[in-house]
């Protein structure tokens, strides 16, 4: 075989042509044992309601307005300012914008840490809160506070929640402490 002979271009045509073919059935065959991903259904996994945005605002602000949740008075204490925030979106406005807007949330910062605890009670927090939203009683799924009270200060020790700006009835913890088992 010398080079441009016609059997030269058929010889390496045919090695191409096999070549092809084998890598046509490997292929074939492989997309059977491994189907495409648009032939995959995805698994359903439940979402979360929330947004990542809104932990990590929740749980910056209570960071700095309510830095020890360790026992169940503070977690209880640290969930009613979370929940202060939760229960003014439904008047309007996001989670973040609500803990970052002016003299509002004095504890809260943009470079606060996040804990795992606080993370986690944020968590908490905005999946009871979502289930509120979806029509359920806030007291049967642990809100510490009911939706009209939107207000709180603090003494010092501890945080007074109240349903108006002056003047409001303070809140007396009459739901209970769900946080107390844990």
């Amino acid at each position: 075989m010398r080079r441009g002979d016609p059997s030269v271009a058929f010889f390496i045509g045919f090695c191409i042509a096999v070549i092809v073919m084998g890598l046509f059935v490997i292929l074939s065959n492989t997309a059977k044992a491994y189907p495409l991903y648009e032939d995959v259904e995805a698994p359903q996994t439940e979402e979360a309601p929330y947004s990542e945005a809104d932990v990590e605002a929740l749980a910056k602000m209570a960071a700095g307005e309510y830095f020890l949740c360790s026992t169940p008075g503070q977690k209880q204490q640290c969930a009613a300012v979370m929940w202060v925030v939760c229960w003014r979106s439904m008047k309007g406005g996001t989670i973040p914008e609500i803990v970052s807007a002016p003299y509002q949330f004095h504890g809260y910062s943009p470079y606060n840490t996040v804990t795992p605890e606080l993370r986690a009670m944020a968590e908490d927090v905005l999946t009871r809160y979502h289930r509120c939203l979806a029509g359920e009683d806030p007291q049967a799924v642990g809100a510490v506070i009911p939706p009209d009270y939107l207000w709180f200060y603090g003494n010092g020790t501890i945080n007074i929640f109240r349903n108006s700006y002056t003047n409001g009835t303070v809140w007396s913890w009459e739901w209970g402490n769900p946080y107390e088992a844990q």
